[in-house]
């Protein structure tokens, strides 16, 4: 998702910004069932659906909150340095969350 964010910021044409959206979709279709697959398998039963609706409705936050957070960014800079900034924000999340997924395996 934050390469496809990353390319949507430096699209020179209409033609790569498509490509990079679809990039940032399957990286998006591959995140999601993922996080309620590992968040599933790792939660005890009696707490899975309390879980489960957490983790939904941190996602509807998140699509809610996120042009009340980048709409500033977008009026003070335009929209690639915001799709840009976007980007290496969930880069930096897949790092942490990389490191953090060896870690916690090795121990």
């Amino acid at each position: 998702m934050g390469l496809g964010m990353l390319l949507q910021g430096i699209a020179p044409n209409l033609g790569l910004l498509v490509a990079a959206m679809v990039f940032s979709g399957v990286g998006f279709g591959l995140v999601m069932p993922n996080l309620s697959t590992t968040l599933l398998a790792a939660a005890p039963a009696h707490l899975r659906g309390r879980l489960s609706g957490g983790l939904v409705s941190s996602i509807f936050l998140g699509q809610f909150l996120s042009p009340v957070a980048s709409q500033p960014v977008v009026d003070a800079y335009g929209y690639p340095p915001t799709f840009l900034l976007g980007g290496l924000l969930l880069c930096l999340v897949a790092v942490v969350a990389f490191v953090s997924a060896v870690a916690w395996r090795s121990a």
